[in-house]
Formats: structure tokens, sequence, C-alpha cells
């Protein structure tokens, strides 16, 4: 699903580790394809599993004959779908989850099925920070919850001195199991151009969805 990072061929920054990992939180942390809309797509491919999260990744065929990658995390929570939605809507405990985000804030009460969440993410000097405008639309089929995550950059104006997202979208599917538990799969996905190689970004990125996931998982669980 990712393929951060410039193109091989261009010319790169070559940026220290702790600025790598800050500036893929974004990437990582909200960035994401509904899986109605990659239909089709090649199969995921399991990449590890840590801590009791499995990681998987599939390639996407944008129109521009360009191919990125979709990541997707599948974990279990002890909890409610209903404590686990709360948790997302939170802008409260955003802070204990989203790695490298300095202001989360929601730009309304959040809805039952609809809301909108402005994030800004912390990024090291050279680069400026980086925010985004997230609409989040829940979906409810029988016990099958989804949260389908779409960017609109337009729906605030721009700051000063930040850079603004463009395009981003993701989703969470939330779907309880017989062991008073829920399975949580989160995808991710960027059309946006590369600024990086993978060689670099792939090992960020992976760890970085990892220590996010862990942190869901237990802010979940401590706030049930």
């Amino acid at each position: 699903m990712y393929q951060l990072g410039v193109q091989i061929d261009q010319p790169v920054i070559k940026p220290n580790r702790k600025t790598m990992k800050t500036i893929l939180i974004l990437i990582m942390g909200i960035l994401a394809l509904p899986a109605s809309l990659a239909k089709g797509e090649a199969k995921f491919v399991f990449i590890k599993k840590q801590n009791n999260i499995s990681l998987y990744y599939r390639w996407i065929d944008l129109p521009d004959k360009r191919q990125v990658r979709e990541l997707k995390a599948e974990l279990e929570i002890v909890s409610t779908p209903e404590e686990i939605i709360g948790v997302i809507k939170s802008e409260k405990l955003a802070m204990n989850w989203m790695k490298g985000a300095c202001e989360v804030k929601n730009l309304e009460k959040p809805g039952n099925n609809l809301w909108h969440t402005y994030i800004q993410y912390d990024i090291p000097w050279p680069l400026s920070n980086q925010d985004c405008i997230i609409r989040y639309k829940l979906e409810t089929v029988g016990n099958h919850h989804q949260i389908v995550m779409a960017g609109v950059p337009k729906y605030i104006s721009e700051k000063k001195d930040i850079t603004r997202i463009q395009h981003l979208e993701g989703s969470w599917i939330i779907v309880p199991t017989n062991r008073n538990t829920c399975k949580v799969v989160y995808s991710v996905f960027s059309n946006q151009a590369p600024k990086f190689p993978r060689w670099i970004t792939d090992p960020i990125i992976q760890g970085n969805l990892i220590s996010t996931m862990e942190a869901f998982r237990s802010t979940v669980e401590k706030n049930k």
C-alpha cells in the first residue's frame, strides 16, 4: 500500500532516524483506502507478527500507472465495539495513542455516524509540521462496524507554516468475536508522491504501525 519517499532516481534528503520516524507517523496513522475500493486488487501478503499484531501489505494500481502499497494491521482487543469506537472519537484520548500528533481536535461534537477531526503532526526541522482534516463515517451492518476515513483538506483554511496533507483515506473494521474481544482491522493507504526510498521507510513505517496499534489497544482496555 505504501510507496513513501521520493522515486529512487530523484535526489533525496538524508534524514536521521528521528526525523523519518516522525514524518512517517502521518502516513501510518491516517492514510488509508476502504476495502470496498480495493476489489480486484492483489491479495494481502503477510509481513510479520509482533506483540499479537499482524501486518500485511498489497499493491494498489493508481490511474496514473504508479503503484503504491496498502498496509494493514490486525489485532484483538478485550473490549466492545462501542468502547473501541468511543476511543476513536475521543480527542482527549487521542494523544495517548496517535504517535507523533501534537494537536487533535474534533471540529464539531462527534455524531453517531459522522464527525470531522483536525490532526497536526510534529515534524522535526528542517521540514514543517503537517496537518489534515479527516471525515469519519461509521457504517454498521449487524455486529460488523466499519469506520471509513477520508481527508477533506478544504474543510477549514490552511494554517500558516503548516503543510496540509492533500490526500488520505483509511478504514477501521471492528467485529466482535466469541472470546469477549473484538477483531480490529486497520488499513492505510496514500496516493501522495513518495519522498523517500522504501528501504529507508519500510522498517520505520512498520515499527510505527505496531507501536500505534499497541498504544491504541492499551488505551481502549484501560478506558473500558
